[in-house]
């Protein structure tokens, strides 16, 4: 998987209040293993860090395609 970007002060409109900073990245993936094997797709991140906890919050949405079959 390849990804990257930067961090953004503030919050967007459909962050929560709580949201000090967000980032909104492309990604692609670009491949795997076992039957993840050849696994190919892309999408975009909506993550953010918030002033309630210690955690990131990831958001991702995107599609993946599998060339191997499995039973």
């Amino acid at each position: 998987m390849s990804c990257e970007g930067r961090v953004i002060e503030g919050k967007t409109e459909g962050h929560p209040s709580s949201v000090i900073e967000y980032w909104q990245d492309d990604f692609e993936i670009l491949g795997g293993t076992g039957k993840f094997e050849g696994a190919t797709g892309k999408g975009k991140t909506d993550d953010y860090n918030n002033s309630e906890d210690p955690n990131s919050h990831h958001h991702w949405k995107g599609t993946i395609s599998l060339i191997k079959e499995h039973e």
